[in-house]
């Protein structure tokens, strides 16, 4: 597999409709196994204002499996969490 399991995630803040990726999915909706053929994904970071879910908890879901899925497979080669916030920003920066 090319690069390592970090390398192949990154996270910015900002607006997820303005990314270049090939597609943009939601992690709640197992989206990233048909996503698989896919080079670059997205993942908004959700659930975490108004819906009121923890953040460091949704984080550290998030990361896990995009993890999982990784170790076993070749696609996609980035996955992008994208952060409405600085806060959440800096809870998957320090996981990524």
């Amino acid at each position: 597999m090319t690069g390592t399991l970090d390398s192949r995630m990154t996270v910015i803040e900002g607006d997820i409709a303005r990314l270049a990726v090939d597609a943009i999915v939601n992690a709640a909706n197992s989206s990233l196994a048909a996503a698989a053929g896919l080079e670059s994904v997205a993942f908004p970071c959700i659930s975490t204002g108004i819906h009121g879910y923890p953040a460091d908890a949704a984080c550290r879901e998030a990361v896990v499996a995009v993890r999982e899925w990784l170790a076993s497979h070749e696609l996609p080669r980035v996955v992008t969490f994208c952060c409405f916030g600085a806060r959440d920003a800096e809870l998957y920066r320090a996981l990524v």
